[in-house]
């Protein structure tokens, strides 16, 4: 009997922290699926939104895809002629088919991504005095790109020209943000001492986009 009783008492002792084991992980796992299933229930955007805006993208870019739409000249891709490509790198405003010019007007990226498109914006900017601005925001996106060893010089070629006191170009940043920018210069300037007053500019740069893509900022460049 007591064989029996000690043997028993041995089973128990193995086989009790495993149950034990075995009850903490499923309630684990009961608790993570029901917190999967409560997110799957819960959705962030509903797929008609998400569908809806693929859709909207399709039917605002379509025509400017060769490959959906046949351009005018034909496809280089699938011919030897090579004037679309000209059309697409001309910075003559005399040139530059209707196209781009039309894609201007989705976004300011797409202005920005388009040196044409650069070119007459500057200039609206210019009638506008406030061409330093693009020209600063510019500066700042090149200067993301420099090999380090040019990077020293360039900062502060920028910070003279835009943001010293008494510079030849001086930019609508607040007074917070060019302390902020000066202290960076004098401690240890790099690549991104110029981000708050670059994203500061990006908002202004904006509503100047707003102006430039009406019909009367159009007239006013071509």
């Amino acid at each position: 009997m007591l064989h029996l009783m000690s043997g028993f008492c041995c089973l128990v002792t193995i086989i009790w922290p495993i149950c034990v084991h075995l009850c903490l992980y499923s309630s684990a796992d009961s608790r993570l699926i029901e917190s999967l299933k409560q997110k799957l229930e819960k959705r962030r955007v509903k797929i008609s939104k998400v569908a809806e805006s693929f859709v909207a993208y399709y039917e605002q870019y379509a025509e400017f895809d060769a490959f959906i739409t046949t351009p005018e000249p034909s496809n280089p891709w699938v011919s030897d002629n090579i004037e679309y490509w000209d059309q697409e790198k001309t910075v003559n405003p005399k040139d530059i088919p209707p196209r781009r010019v039309k894609r201007w007007g989705f976004t300011i990226e797409e202005v920005l991504t388009d040196q044409a498109g650069v070119e007459q914006f500057s200039k609206f900017l210019d009638k506008e005095f406030s061409g330093e601005n693009l020209k600063f925001w510019l500066a700042c996106k090149d200067l993301k790109g420099l090999p380090l060893r040019e990077v020293h010089s360039r900062v502060l070629d920028i910070y003279k020209e835009f943001l010293a006191p008494g510079c030849h170009n001086p930019v609508n940043v607040d007074s917070t943000i060019a302390e902020l920018v000066r202290r960076r210069i004098e401690n240890n300037p790099d690549r991104y001492c110029f981000d708050e007053a670059q994203v500061s500019l990006h908002s202004k740069k904006k509503k100047y986009y707003r102006s430039y893509n009406t019909d009367k900022g159009k007239k006013n460049i071509f």
